[in-house]
């Protein structure tokens, strides 16, 4: 199976292609820094949500269709988690006050 961050990456470079983008312009066009750029498609970082957004708008595009073909592993998504912070109540709270935080 494929990353799923190489396989986002390689999306992404395939749609700057078939734009016939560089990846300087791709990323002047939404003031992000060419270095960074080139490390997304290189599959160096894996990108949040909102440079997601900056990305898509630079390429015309929809996350779904960069999303194409991604396949996350249960096992990666576990491992994120644990690289998230946690609130101070979220450490203390017990399972039944994790599903509704309004009680």
């Amino acid at each position: 199976m494929i990353d799923a961050t190489r396989r986002f990456a390689d999306n992404v470079r395939a749609r700057r292609k078939a734009l016939e983008l560089t990846q300087e312009a791709a990323a002047l066009s939404v003031q992000m820094d060419m270095s960074y750029w080139s490390r997304i498609e290189r599959a160096k970082v894996d990108p949040g949500v909102r440079t997601v957004a900056r990305i898509v708008t630079a390429l015309e595009t929809t996350p779904a269709a960069l999303m194409a073909d991604v396949v996350i592993d249960p096992g990666d998504a576990r491992a994120d988690r644990r690289d998230l912070p946690q609130s101070r109540s979220s450490i203390a709270a017990t399972p039944a006050t994790r599903c509704n935080p309004l009680t």
